[in-house]
């Protein structure tokens, strides 16, 4: 879920909406003059975002992934668990 407030009524409101967003992938917007000015969220979210820019931006990684999913929609098959680990 998407909150925008104004930068004013976030000031008020701070250790609410940190406690808002922790644990949830819920973020709000903090505007300014109306504008957009800042995004609160989750530091866990924040983490997933910066490993997500992290991988977007090795192209040949990018590659790998969009050729190994092109693998699977054409009815590709992975290999089982017991066939990775084996019986235990």
């Amino acid at each position: 879920m998407t909150l925008t407030l104004p930068v004013s009524e976030v000031k008020m409101k701070l250790t609410h909406l940190i406690e808002q967003v922790q644990g949830q992938a819920d973020e709000i917007v903090v505007t300014r003059r109306g504008k957009p000015a800042a995004i609160i969220l989750s530091y866990e979210e924040y983490e997933g975002l910066k490993e997500t820019l992290e991988i977007m931006s090795q192209p040949k990684l990018v590659a790998e992934l969009k050729r190994r999913l092109g693998y699977f929609r054409r009815g590709g098959k992975g290999l089982t668990l017991e066939q990775i680990f084996g019986d235990e």
